[in-house]
């Protein structure tokens, strides 16, 4: 799954967007974080009970933070990228976002017809970005998928590959606010190395990637955040 959430650049009050009962999702002004989340709640109910995946979560993240979502399968991490980007409705709380995009599944967006090259503009356009922005884009890309068979059919590509190029659209996005849900354990060393490298660069964009790889989250995040049972149980 990909999603976007696109807000007016000046946007300067917090007016609810689209929000379901006992639920405000708000466009943020300039001087507040890149994302608040406020009491956070997210339930499934059948015939006999609620469920609830997460339940009272808060947090705010700023400019700049790169932050590794952790724990076990299970604990809500999929369920809260899924409310940040607006794929789901909350049962209740308040998520204030600015712009942001995200991949949430490997291959999600690409037509397996398509070349890797014409794969890289589908998934940029379902991402919510405009022509203009893929043209300025397109050649840091390219270059970040160097070694990669652009020509060739997607359907050739394997997972690691498929993540190399779903990850290089993503990164150069211009989103304030961008989300990798488990795509980093596809990449090999050097290419994990390299997306390293490129987020510690980027001090004007906020990163949220949720993984299992303790060893990457270590060196990745400015802050972590951890999860157990739909609870943040901790943040670092």
């Amino acid at each position: 799954m990909i999603a976007s959430v696109k807000h007016p650049k000046n946007a300067r009050s917090e007016q609810t967007i689209g929000a379901p009962r006992g639920t405000q999702v708000k466009r943020p002004s300039e001087d507040v974080a890149v994302l608040r989340v406020q009491n956070l709640a997210k339930g499934y109910s059948d015939s006999t009970k609620t469920k609830l995946v997460l339940n009272d979560v808060s947090f705010k993240l700023f400019k700049g933070e790169r932050i590794a979502l952790l724990g076990p399968n299970g604990s809500g991490k999929s369920t809260l990228l899924r409310l940040i980007l607006q794929c789901t409705e909350p049962s209740s709380g308040t998520i204030v976002s600015g712009r942001s995009a995200g991949l949430l599944e490997l291959g999600a967006g690409f037509d397996s017809r398509s070349t890797g090259l014409e794969g890289c503009a589908l998934l940029w356009g379902l991402l919510g970005g405009s022509s203009q922005e893929y043209r300025q884009a397109k050649q840091d890309i390219i270059d970040w998928c160097d070694g990669l068979p652009l020509s060739q059919a997607i359907r050739t590509y394997s997972k690691g590959m498929l993540a190399r190029l779903a990850i290089g659209v993503l990164l150069h996005f211009p989103a304030r606010l961008l989300v990798i849900d488990e795509l980093v354990q596809h990449l090999d060393e050097e290419h994990r190395k390299r997306l390293l490298d490129l987020l510690q660069s980027r001090t004007q964009q906020t990163f949220i990637i949720a993984t299992h790889d303790l060893p990457f989250a270590k060196t990745f995040a400015t802050k972590e955040l951890r999860f157990f049972d739909g609870r943040l149980k901790s943040e670092s």
